[in-house]
């Protein structure tokens, strides 16, 4: 594909992904509308997330990351650390604010919290099952990504730290 239609490609993918996650939240049933957030959030990261940070690195002139001639991180990969502190905004909406059904961030609160959980977290954000699941995937392969990019990093730990 030329790189015009690929960026047309991408920006549709995240189009058709966010109608899918809004569609979700009429639809009945949790089982139905999980599966609309889940497909529409996999859409929508791989679209208008992971689209974008090729787009700029292309932009900018983002060279990858080359070890004995071989390309071992693409360009994209490289910028996205940078959005480490947006991510950990949201992380702090969920953990401070939020009451909600994500078995992690719901671990996270009784470790920092304890007893006081409920008095932190007093009620949940206004339920829609597509909406949570969307974001959800997306908050989830954010950090798992970030994870990575770090703990590939050679000033963090490297790709050869066990």
């Amino acid at each position: 594909m030329s790189e015009g239609a690929v960026h047309v490609a991408g920006f549709m993918l995240g189009l058709v992904g966010l109608v899918m996650v809004i569609i979700g939240v009429f639809v009945k049933g949790d089982t139905r509308q999980t599966l609309w957030g889940f497909i529409g959030g996999l859409l929508f990261w791989t679209g208008w997330v992971e689209f974008l940070f090729l787009y700029y690195a292309r932009r900018y002139g983002v060279q990858p990351e080359i070890e004995n001639g071989e390309i071992v991180t693409k360009p994209e990969y490289l910028i996205m650390p940078a959005s480490f502190g947006m991510w950990v905004a949201i992380m702090v909406m969920y953990i401070f604010s939020t009451r909600n059904g994500c078995d992690f961030i719901t671990w996270i609160q009784r470790k920092c919290f304890g007893k006081k959980q409920r008095t932190i977290c007093a009620q949940p954000m206004t339920r829609h099952t597509s909406i949570v699941t969307f974001m959800e995937i997306i908050m989830m392969l954010w950090g798992l990504y970030l994870l990575l990019m770090f703990c590939y990093d050679k000033n963090f730990l490297g790709d050869h730290h066990p």
